[in-house]
């Protein structure tokens, strides 16, 4: 096949399916929104055209290809008006004449914006992912889209795609609500990838417009600033930030403070910031120390040190910094000094690069509380009828979601920031007490491996072995190394029972088997499980079971929980856990009725399983052939 029958059949069988919504565009005029169309096609085409030569040409794939490809055909159609011919320039010329064009901008070292040379930038890539022949093919595209001027493969250039671990629109649609960015705002994107917040940040805002063949930056006095780890991205930010009128994009986490006091920044204070950084560092960067754990606490250290007076800073961090044990000193040292304005959880799943549920913080200074929004499921369509704006309204005053947390509250729950801790229950009991003041002891279950019952007498109880709050009466048996398990670790009767991860947990009560003939088994839990022994003088443990399995103790063990991926709850939360504590013989009486109930269920079970035993075995019992 030609080359030409090859890019040819490419558009024509590709069946590409050009949805042209969720533009952003609802309140443009109609020539507008077509113009944003037309620029959704053609980035889709380039993806199309892009993806059958990487496979043909057995190329390395490049994810920024349509930001390159739109940049390179920015330049090709500056350069057919300058020299007013509709001769299309090859792509070497293109990145030669875009060298020239830098040197106009700055005389003394080529370079543009601060530290970077825009020229080799495009002459690596276009050398690493592309050649003339496919360059010939997306040359195409400008007559394709003839009415209009070179601004058109510019905006294609900010507002396309920007890979895989991006920013998902709707955070930095939030953020940017948050943030109110003005006329003089000096403006910090730490961990901008590639430039897409700073991209939404110029579309939606109106801070620059396109005048006499650049991008001008219209919000007088104020700069913005990108400050990117990775290579990749860099480059991408830089190419997006130059169509912008940008200047300043920076790398290498590692001295972040360092570079800035050098020169890439003619601020050490920043109006507005906003901070998606890397989760989960196993290093705390130059610069970046802070007292806490976690290397998100140091990144936000890093963020307040930072912030201007009146300024406001918006960052993704993980759900356990904003609860666990570990990270409370730092938590408690952020909150004292009113440096945390809000807090916003976000559902699993918003970022493609992971699926775990994140928090955004937002960080001011002189909070004397914090305004909290729980977790709000959302989809496409969610998404499209304003998720941002249901957002941004909890923020602005209390809501059936969202709620204002005072200081002493915070103090009261070891500074967790946790919506669902805050919940205030609508159901109110008497002689309310701490569960912890009836716990003997409290221990975690331990691992086994399971094995034919006649190895090793010993038997397990797992999670799975618990159904409807019953334990089943055949229990499989596991073998352990010689000494491995104590006599302390077995289970006792009355033990309660209670999973650590929810929701729903399950919780139960310990009953021995019955004996074998040759003697009494021992069990043993394993791990996912806690295992209370309590004071059965003063409290009965059915009754604490029936408690926490009702509505109301559903809903106590839930805004204990720590909303991590998966919820648990941790064994210090399950010792402050506030419950009725009634006469020992009211708890007697529930306790009753509750295991009367129980044996009503193992008769109708016993019940339903000969039922369904006779039903499978009709055949067999009426069939004589």
């Amino acid at each position: 096949m030609s080359k030409e029958s090859f890019f040819n059949s490419v558009l024509k069988d590709s069946n590409i399916n050009f949805v042209k919504g969720n533009t952003d565009s609802s309140n443009e005029r109609p020539d507008m929104m077509e113009r944003r169309m037309d620029m959704y096609e053609l980035n889709e085409r380039i993806g199309a055209l892009y993806e059958a030569y990487v496979q043909h040409a057995s190329r390395q794939k490049y994810k920024y290809v349509n930001i390159l490809v739109n940049y390179l055909l920015f330049i090709a159609c500056k350069m057919m008006q300058k020299s007013k011919t509709s001769q299309k320039p090859s792509l070497s010329e293109v990145c030669q004449v875009s060298f020239d064009n830098f040197i106009e901008n700055d005389e003394k070292t080529g370079m543009y914006p601060h530290g970077y040379n825009i020229p080799n930038i495009i002459t690596n890539l276009s050398e690493r992912y592309l050649d003339e022949a496919i360059w010939e093919e997306f040359l195409g595209f400008i007559d394709k889209y003839k009415q209009y001027d070179e601004e058109f493969f510019a905006n294609a250039a900010l507002f396309s795609y920007s890979g895989k671990s991006a920013t998902p629109s709707v955070v930095k649609k939030i953020a940017l609500g948050i943030l109110d960015i003005q006329s003089g705002d000096k403006v910090m994107d730490l961990g901008c990838g590639g430039g897409g917040f700073m991209s939404k940040m110029f579309d939606l805002n109106k801070l620059a417009r396109y005048t006499e063949g650049k991008y001008a930056d219209v919000f007088t006095g104020g700069k913005y600033y990108g400050y990117e780890i990775s290579v990749e991205e860099q480059e991408v930010a830089v190419l997006r930030a130059n169509l912008l009128g940008v200047h300043n994009i920076g790398g290498n986490f590692t001295n972040v403070d360092s570079d800035y006091s050098d020169g890439i920044c003619d601020t050490n204070k920043f109006d507005k910031i906003f901070a998606n950084y890397p989760l989960g560092l196993k290093y705390l960067p130059k610069g970046l120390e802070a007292k806490g754990k976690s290397s998100d606490w140091a990144f936000n250290n890093w963020i307040c040190n930072h912030l201007s007076k009146g300024g406001k800073a918006v960052a993704i961090m993980s759900n356990g910094s904003v609860w666990n044990t570990a990270d409370m000193a730092i938590r408690k040292e952020f909150i004292e000094k009113g440096l945390v304005e809000a807090v916003i959880a976000l559902p699993e799943g918003l970022f493609s690069d992971t699926n775990i549920a994140t928090t955004m913080i937002v960080f001011s200074h002189g909070n004397k509380s914090v305004k909290m929004v729980e977790k709000i499921d959302y989809n496409i369509m969610s998404m499209l009828d304003g998720y941002e704006k249901k957002i941004l309204t909890g923020l602005k005053s209390d809501t059936e979601y969202s709620k204002t947390v005072s200081l002493s509250e915070l103090r009261d729950n070891d500074y967790v920031l946790n919506y669902n801790r805050y919940i205030t229950p609508t159901f109110k009991f008497k002689d309310c007490k701490k569960l912890g003041d009836f716990i003997n002891s409290i221990r975690r279950g331990v691992s086994c491996k399971e094995v034919p019952p006649e190895t090793y007498p010993v038997l397990s109880l797992s999670l799975s072995n618990i159904k409807n709050g019953l334990i089943d009466e055949d229990l499989p048996s596991v073998f352990y190394p010689e000494n491995a398990v104590k006599s302390d670790m077995y289970l006792k009767e009355n033990d309660l029972i209670i999973s650590k991860s929810g929701e729903p947990y399950k919780i139960a009560v310990f009953s021995e088997p019955q004996p074998k003939p040759w003697g009494r088994e021992p069990v043993v839990p394993s791990g996912n499980m806690y295992v209370i022994e309590l004071d059965t003088n003063r409290i009965n443990p059915y009754y604490v079971k029936v408690f926490l399995e009702s509505q109301q103790g559903k809903a106590l063990l839930n805004s204990r929980s720590n909303q991590a991926t998966i919820i648990n709850i941790s064994r210090k939360e399950l010792e402050n856990l506030d419950i009725p504590v009634p006469p020992l013989d009211v708890q007697n009486k529930i306790a009753e009725a509750y295991l009367a109930r129980a044996d009503e269920y193992k008769v109708c079970q016993a019940k339903l399983e000969d039922v369904t035993n006779r039903m499978n075995s009709v055949f067999d019992d009426n069939y004589e052939g």
